[in-house]
């Protein structure tokens, strides 16, 4: 196992399990697109794709969201997740759906689930994401003004999420992050 450390908020510099094989969003990922959030943190409702060990899932709610869904396929790293959230305090605030970003997505759609902000982190080069992306209503998930945040490769191909309109982009190292909202906001 490895480690990651939350960057700010609440449970600053508290420790993280990672296990061998994850990539977890970096320190210097987290830190660029929640500075660049703010106090749009505050308050809400998160949805993480493709969450992994959940050190995005501590970060966010260590920087005030209320709750966070977090949708990881692989049930043995889901379990770290859940390991993870309760290690920083945060075990009541979040839920995790062992599954696929996509069958997620469409289940919460169905639902009528709403979020204020949507991050996805999937693994760097995965084919599938391209379609996820622009095949996906995000508007029918996404409160008015809300926001989805893809980080990707720097080889991947930029992401060109269905109804939304790029707001914000940045290089950090080897990783673009993209951020998009609600074309009607």
């Amino acid at each position: 196992m490895n480690q990651a450390r939350i960057v700010a908020g609440s449970a600053k510099g508290r420790g993280l399990q990672v296990p061998d094989g994850v990539r977890p969003t970096s320190a210097m990922c987290r830190k660029v697109m929640l500075d660049a959030l703010g106090d749009a943190v505050v308050g809400t409702e998160v949805l993480d794709l493709f969450a992994g060990a959940g050190v995005l899932s501590a970060e966010v709610l260590s920087r005030g969201a209320d709750h966070v869904v977090a949708v990881e396929r692989s049930p043995r790293i889901a379990a770290v997740w859940g390991r993870n959230l309760d290690r920083v305090g945060f075990g009541t605030e979040g839920d995790i759906m062992v599954t696929t970003a996509r069958r997620a997505v469409r289940s919460l759609i169905e639902r009528g689930r709403l979020f204020a902000l949507i991050f996805a982190d999937p693994p760097y080069g995965l084919p599938e994401t391209a379609d996820l992306w622009s095949d996906t209503p995000w508007a029918s998930l996404l409160t008015p003004g809300g926001r989805l945040i893809i980080e990707q490769g720097v080889k991947d191909p930029r992401p060109e999420p269905a109804g939304l309109e790029v707001i914000w982009e940045r290089r950090a190292g080897d990783t673009m992050i993209y951020m998009f909202r609600r074309e009607d906001a």
